[in-house]
């Protein structure tokens, strides 16, 4: 018997956004494409045999425990598509770095800082409790909500993103072709985010390999550290009007709209 050749990654993608990203059965992920037939019984990768399932749900299915015709049924309405949503739920350690860029961030047990705020709007912060919590929002070209991290669980609008891809520790969010919104590593005591491109109240934001950009004040750093042990709370970057402890002030024009705001992350190169 010939082996079994992958899956198409045109394919593949066309399942992920027929399933919502998430499980078809529960929004869960990560995931991986199932044949609802065995490919030993249909040898070939039909799109209307495919389907996506978290391996707690794949195993329930495997041991008989959950039927193929519940798997049916949540591919024909997979519960991300009706529900608009998909989570991901990382465990991440007590010891704990994050990075954005070549830009690296530390702090102390207790203490919670936020890398950058727009006009005192903080979407990315980390507190170090007992475990590290991340909270992270990212709004589309109208405005509305396409990812958040509450409380380090991951969550995203399916209908408002074009592809995500969770595999081994990276994670891509594209909101069209080749438009990355966030990719990032992570493990168990660290986030890397290797890129990230958004909108925060009409101001573009740009992570990429060389670290932290703004286009709008033509700063950007790259190749830093910093360390918040000492002062909790604390925001690195503040742009436009701000309060609290900062290290880096910027003035700023905001874009006419969030939609050229996102264009001018989106097309930001270095």
């Amino acid at each position: 018997m010939s082996p079994r050749p992958p899956i198409p990654d045109p394919l593949q993608r066309r399942v992920r956004q027929h399933c919502g990203y998430g499980c078809a059965l529960c929004g869960r992920m990560p995931t991986q494409i199932e044949h609802i037939e065995p490919y030993s019984k249909v040898l070939e990768h039909n799109f209307e045999n495919l389907v996506l399932l978290c391996l707690e749900c794949h195993g329930e299915v495997t041991a008989g425990r959950q039927s193929k015709r519940a798997v049916l049924d949540a591919r024909d309405k997979p519960f991300s598509v009706s529900k608009d949503r998909a989570h991901y739920s990382p465990r991440l350690g007590n010891q704990f770095a994050v990075s954005l860029g070549s830009v690296g961030f530390s702090s102390a047990i207790g203490n919670s800082f936020a890398p950058f705020s727009v006009n005192g709007i903080k979407p990315l912060k980390i507190s170090l409790l007992d475990r590290a919590v991340v909270s992270l929002r990212v709004f589309d070209r109208s405005g509305s909500l396409a990812v958040s991290i509450v409380e380090t669980v991951f969550q995203f609008v399916p209908s408002k993103l074009w592809d995500i891809r969770l595999s081994g520790t990276r994670l891509k969010v594209s909101y069209g072709m080749r438009k990355i919104v966030l990719d990032a590593e992570i493990s168990n005591s660290n986030i890397n985010f290797r890129a990230m491109r958004f909108s925060v109240d009409k101001f573009p934001i740009v992570v990429d390999k060389d670290g932290i950009m703004f286009p709008n004040t033509k700063n950007g750093f790259s190749k830093l550290s910093f360390d918040a042990t000492s002062h909790n709370d604390m925001t690195f970057f503040s742009i436009g009007a701000s309060d609290g402890q900062r290290v880096f002030d910027f003035n700023y024009v905001p874009s006419v709209s969030d939609k050229d705001a996102w264009d001018a992350a989106l097309k930001t190169r270095r």
